[in-house]
């Protein structure tokens, strides 16, 4: 009886600790089953990495890919946002022959397609950040601008706001945020002065291409909150909405100064949440795939969304697209993604927009005179600025530090992360506040916005650090007054931080458990 017995009892401590062995493992392994952030990123750059030496393997010897000067300069941007500059032969030979291709009337152009040439150029030159091309940029704006739809010279009521190819022909969604992506890169980089009626244009037409009944139901074909690529046309047939253009129409509106609150854009990221796929453009499968990756990437990051919510899916992806030799190309010959020399620059510059290879050396500066009281928090929720709970400064942002003054604070944010960051100013009424973000590479100043207005009540925006225009750049949303949080001292902690504690009381708890079990053995 008493062996039985004996018997039973080791029975059970050997059930309990196969038990809570299990539960050890588990913990061990639960955040392992999820790549980390890190990880995908490393991913990335090996990726971006590869891709770059394939394109260094094309370039031909007038400096160009495949003599165009698009992709020639979309490649400059691939390069720099990879933090590799003229110093490189590679690039300063493209930089030339892009320059090469300059028109009379200010464009970039090879015969056609002049428009989309144009910007392009913009930006591949804007991406350098070298101010000896300010001329050129500057009289390429101003050819943009000669070409947009007004009352005067469009056909239709639609066509007004919009740009097209260039010339006579009507506007459309595509040539349009490749000319408001030049907009922004000169305004950004060079500071260049755009006519300011451009930003309510980019509004006007943007809003015209979404089908979204009660904002646009003259033009609208149906009510889910995508776009099609003009009004009344769309490549997935009948005006219906797909992934490319939807992810266009977000990252228009929002360089047009919409906020990211507006029904119009959260109609769109509800269609880009419904169709979140990557094995597809959505609507139009393997057509404009790479043309997807890119747009959508840019989406994200300028509204803000946290690059742990859709990066992690969007690399792989892609990754496993690449070729052995590191390019990419697409099957599908819509859209010239058949030339694995625009895909594989489409993929680079996708995968550089978010989780950027030149950030390492690069600082944030976030600079704040007001009584009121500074928050930062990153896309993981971290935050670093002034601690409520004690008024004490909280550093929880990796790399940050916090100094306050009187009627000042500043959070610098060393070696940091490209994406989305919330900046919110609460308590205290002095009136008025003036904010700074400064954005640094080795010391030298990349980009700054300067803000001001007024604090009575509690203020919130969001600063983007991106490379949609260049390196480094950074776009911060007209602040406004509205709810903001609650912080506590150290926030950057997570229930991660938590497991060697809950390992070690659950070893505890076993050696208890077993002890029991003896003694109760040993009184029977």
């Amino acid at each position: 009886m008493l062996k039985n017995r004996n018997k039973q009892i080791w029975i059970v401590i050997m059930a309990v600790m196969f038990l809570l062995s299990s539960g050890l493992a588990t913990i061990g392994t639960a955040d392992e089953t999820e790549e980390s952030p890190g990880s995908i990123a490393e991913k990335a750059r090996e990726s971006i990495s590869k891709g770059l030496g394939w394109l260094r393997a094309q370039q031909m010897e007038d400096g160009s890919w495949m003599g165009d000067v698009g992709i020639t300069a979309f490649v400059v941007s691939a390069f720099a946002n990879n933090g590799i500059g003229e110093d490189d032969e590679n690039v300063k030979k493209a930089v030339d022959f892009v320059l090469s291709k300059r028109a009379s009337d200010g464009s970039f152009t090879m015969g056609t397609n002049t428009v989309y040439y144009t910007s392009v150029c913009v930006v591949g030159l804007s991406s350098t950040r070298n101010p000896d091309y300010k001329d050129e940029v500057e009289s390429a704006i101003k050819y943009l601008e000669s070409v947009r739809k007004t009352a005067e010279n469009s056909d239709e009521e639609w066509w007004i706001g919009g740009i097209g190819y260039g010339g006579d022909g009507r506007p459309d969604l595509s040539n349009n945020q490749f000319a408001i992506m030049a907009f922004h890169a000169a305004s950004t980089v060079y500071d260049i002065d755009v006519d300011e009626n451009i930003w309510n244009d980019v509004e006007t037409f943007t809003s015209r291409c979404q089908n979204k009944m009660d904002t646009n139901p003259d033009y609208a074909a149906y009510d889910d909150g995508g776009f099609m690529y003009f009004p009344g046309y769309s490549h997935a047939g009948e005006g219906i909405s797909y992934g490319s253009m939807t992810a266009a129409g977000v990252w228009c509106y929002v360089l047009g100064g919409v906020s990211r609150e507006d029904p119009r854009v959260t109609a769109a990221m509800d269609w880009l949440d419904k169709n979140h796929v990557f094995n597809e453009n959505p609507g139009i499968g393997d057509a404009g795939l790479y043309y997807y990756y890119w747009t959508y990437a840019r989406a994200m990051t300028l509204y803000g969304e946290p690059v742990s919510e859709w990066y992690k899916d969007l690399v792989p992806a892609i990754l496993e697209r690449q070729a052995a030799d590191g390019s990419w190309v697409n099957e599908k010959d819509w859209f010239w993604e058949n030339l694995p020399e625009l895909a594989t620059v489409y993929a680079i510059n996708a995968l550089e927009t978010a989780i950027l290879p030149w950030t390492d050396g690069v600082t944030i500066e976030v600079e704040l005179h007001s009584e009121k009281n500074l928050h930062i928090l990153d896309g993981d929720g971290r935050h670093s600025g002034d601690g409520v709970l004690t008024r004490s400064n909280e550093a929880g942002i990796p790399g940050s530090t916090v100094t306050k003054g009187e009627d000042y604070t500043k959070v610098v944010i060393e070696n940091a992360d490209a994406g989305a960051y919330t900046i919110e100013m609460t308590d205290g009424n002095d009136g008025e506040y003036e904010l700074k973000v400064t954005v640094k590479k080795d010391g030298e100043t990349l980009d700054e916005k300067e803000l001001s207005g007024d604090s009575s009540e509690d203020v919130k925006t969001i600063m983007v650090i991106n490379s949609i225009s260049a390196p480094g750049s950074v776009y911060v949303e007209e602040p406004s007054a509205g709810e903001t949080g609650t912080y506590t001292i150290n926030a950057e902690e997570d229930e991660a931080s938590y497991t060697p504690f809950i390992i070690a009381a659950i070893a505890v708890l076993v050696f208890l458990i077993i002890i029991s079990l003896i003694l109760v053995m040993k009184k029977k």
